[in-house]
């Protein structure tokens, strides 16, 4: 009976000090609360309408396509391809504008 208390006890030791960073934990639980999707949401609304008139301007708006290369804090990055001009190339969006990289 002591000796299972013990085991017990003992992998519950191991289980915590094996966890690299409480941290980790908690960016993870983070990330299903419906505030962090709010925030998502938001990020991406504000970048794709930063980006649709970055490339108005740049006159690369008809049959361009771009997808998310990552995403940190209030920062994309879109890898864009336009059609028009026959060109890839990778635009960095934040709340303030786009610009080209």
């Amino acid at each position: 009976m002591k000796f299972k208390k013990l085991s017990i006890i003992l992998f519950l030791i191991f289980l915590l000090a094996g966890c690299s960073s409480f941290d980790d934990v908690k960016d993870w639980m983070k990330e299903g609360t419906k505030e962090h999707r709010d925030h998502e949401k938001k990020s991406t609304k504000v970048g794709k309408t930063k980006l649709k008139t970055f490339l108005a301007k740049n006159h690369c708006r008809d049959g361009t396509s771009a997808k998310i290369i990552s995403s940190v804090d209030d920062r994309m990055l879109y890898e864009v391809t336009c059609v028009r001009k026959s060109q890839t190339f990778i635009v960095e969006c934040n709340e303030f504008g786009c610009k080209k990289n």
